[in-house]
């Protein structure tokens, strides 16, 4: 939340003393190979959009979780992200639209079983 703040109160000084920070530095250049992996396959496009979306879910999985006081490592959440991501892979593997924005479709697919299982199924 504190980088939010930053951010939207246009605060560069700190801004830039947190990306260049050795420690944070580091999780740019792991969240960026995450996206990489994952989410851009090897042909280099959009990997900054990958990494922002990246760290997004990281930050959407593990803060916001906190403050809400919702469960993310659950055994069958993470069940059902599992064979919910595997479908979402299968059915958008051949569409042209889906190949473009699966970091987006994945991104929602995770927001939405996060918000049904803790409202409905916890």
């Amino acid at each position: 939340m504190e980088f939010l703040y930053r951010f939207f109160s246009f605060d560069l000084a700190w801004l830039i003393g947190f990306i260049f920070e050795p420690s944070n530095l580091m999780w740019l250049f792991l969240f960026g190979a995450a996206a990489y992996y994952f989410y851009v396959n090897g042909t280099g496009k959009s990997l900054v959009w990958a990494s922002v979306l990246v760290t997004f879910y990281l930050w959407t999985s593990l803060d916001f979780s906190k403050a809400v006081g919702w469960t993310i490592f659950d055994p069958y959440l993470l069940g059902l992200l599992t064979i919910s991501g595997v479908v979402v892979l299968v059915f958008f593997a051949n569409d042209p639209w889906g190949k473009n924005n699966l970091p987006l479709i994945n991104t929602l697919r995770f927001l939405i079983l996060l918000i049904i299982f803790n409202l409905f199924l916890m």
